[in-house]
């Protein structure tokens, strides 16, 4: 039998070919179907817009019927389907929405939820905490429910956020919150794999670890390849439009710009496998909805083991039933620290109470939803400050402080203006790097991760390094090269502990 490392290895010395082939959009690892049917054969699975014969096609389009002795399976998707939805009249009309969709008194994952008169509506997936700004609670759903599908520009820490409570049809009536970030990939791209949207739920709130009808949530999981090829992986969801289903994994895909960044899931083929099998796993106003494992397992402890393991965010244009698109959890988590600095976590009934409420901002913290207050600045100028004083005391510290104090335009003007650096910056981590290194004096044990991005953080500096070097005048290349021969390893460290490695460099 193919193991997982030589499937994977397959995978990946065939896809640049495959994705260079007209009408291929995703290219990854997953059970072999046979009339529709799902095996336990692991493949090499390719989704294409339009399954054509072979003699329509030139030799060098075919797509090969094996790859190094592991079977081809090719799909038809037709294209990628956002899953928001309009507000139409009497949308809380239970022949069209599930019945459920009235207001939560405690927010948590599978109510339908929207942006004040954007026009769309979605599924709130999951609670998500901050680690650094332990004030901070979130609500995490997909970004297209926020825009509309593009159609709504929201104003971050400004657009209200609510649910509708099922008594005069107006959507946001409930307000929780406010938008606070999220990223498409593009949305005019249909192999786009980006999707996330965050949502900052005010203090005063509660809330709960769980989703409704399911039950409480108990950890997070990454599917592997294996369990996408061999496994029949079982999983659930609860979603405002279409309530519980569940569904099986069906594959592991890399799109054109990230690896292992797409799962498809098509609904349980027997209904009476269980009680919330429908025709479709997911429709629209589904769209954030978390999707969690159904092991049928218990922990030690005998809470029933639910995991979540993606975020519900399209379906497949031309299957019936639908195949349903899920971004994995730790993809988006990891997107949001690399993008915006955000170190999140999904609230779990491990890492949280059974029923919780939002704290309020604490003074000094320059937080928008607590007013801001006036003593904010002088705090933050003060923790910069401390920042400066620490790195002058040692040479490595004083040459990072020179690079920032005498290059800073530049180093701006090629992140924000130079195509190429800006690219490595974000895939690079550069935001959320420099947003947990300004973190790191004001919060006690707070570490470096060991990776960004997903790949280790040390690996990102001297890829940011090199970048950034190309393209830099003789003044800043020398900064750099100073600068950067004297930083020492960063992975997990924490502020003490780095400042006490620069004065040993």
């Amino acid at each position: 039998m193919t193991t997982e490392e030589e499937l994977v290895a397959a995978k990946n010395r065939v896809k640049e070919r495959l994705f260079a082939i007209p009408g291929v959009m995703f290219v990854g690892v997953g059970g072999k179907e046979v009339d529709g049917v799902l095996t336990r054969e692991p493949a090499v699975k390719v989704l294409v817009r339009e399954k054509l014969p072979a003699s329509a096609l030139p030799a060098a389009e075919l797509i090969p019927s094996d790859v190094e002795g592991v079977p081809t399976d090719v799909v038809a998707i037709g294209g990628v389907v956002p899953l928001t939805s309009e507000q139409p009249p009497g949308m809380l009309n239970p022949a069209l929405w599930d019945q459920s969709s009235e207001r939560a008194r405690d927010l948590k994952g599978g109510y339908c939820i929207g942006v004040e008169n954007a026009g769309g509506l979605g599924t709130l997936g999951c609670v998500l905490k901050d680690q650094v700004d332990e004030w901070k609670v979130y609500a995490l759903t997909c970004q297209h429910v926020i825009t509309h599908d593009g159609k709504f520009n929201p104003v971050p820490l400004v657009s209200k956020v609510g649910q509708p409570t099922g008594s005069d049809g107006i959507c946001c009536s409930d307000i929780f919150g406010v938008y606070e970030t999220g990223a498409l990939s593009s949305e005019k791209d249909e192999a786009s794999d980006r999707d996330e949207g965050l949502l900052r739920i005010h203090p005063g709130r509660t809330w709960k670890p769980a989703i409704r009808g399911i039950g409480e949530i108990t950890g997070v999981h990454t599917i592997t390849p294996f369990e996408a090829s061999v496994e029949n992986y079982q999983v659930r969801k609860v979603g405002a439009r279409t309530g519980k289903t569940g569904g099986t994994v069906t594959g592991l895909f890399d799109t054109p710009q990230r690896a292992e960044n797409l799962l498809l899931v098509k609904p349980n083929p027997h209904p009476a496998q269980h009680a919330y099998d429908t025709l479709h796993f997911a429709y629209q106003g589904d769209s954030g909805s978390a999707m969690v494992n159904d092991l049928g397992t218990t922990d030690p402890d005998g809470k029933p083991v639910v995991e979540v393991v993606g975020l519900i965010y399209a379906i497949a244009a031309s299957s019936l039933p639908f195949l349903t698109f899920v971004l994995p959890i730790q993809k988006v988590i990891e997107r949001f620290f690399a993008h915006e600095g955000l170190l999140l976590t999904v609230a779990t009934i491990r890492n949280s109470h059974p029923v919780n409420t939002v704290p309020k901002p604490p003074p000094g913290s320059l937080d928008p939803l607590a007013g801001a207050p006036a003593d904010g600045v002088p705090a933050a100028l003060g923790h910069l400050a401390g920042l400066q004083q620490d790195l002058e005391g040692s040479p490595a510290g004083r040459l990072l402080h020179a690079l920032w104090r005498d290059h800073r335009e530049e180093l701006a003007g090629l992140v924000r203006h130079n195509r190429r650096v800006t690219v490595a910056w974000h895939r690079g981590g550069g935001p959320g790097l420099v947003q947990l290194l300004i973190r790191l004096p004001r919060q006690a044990g707070l570490a470096l991760p060991e990776t960004l991005a997903g790949r280790p953080v040390d690996e990102c500096v001297d890829q940011l390094h090199r970048e950034i070097r190309e393209h830099a005048g003789p003044a800043l290349k020398t900064a750099l090269d100073r600068a950067h021969s004297a930083l020492p390893r960063l992975a997990g460290l924490t502020y003490p502990q780095l400042i006490d490695a620069l004065a040993r460099a």
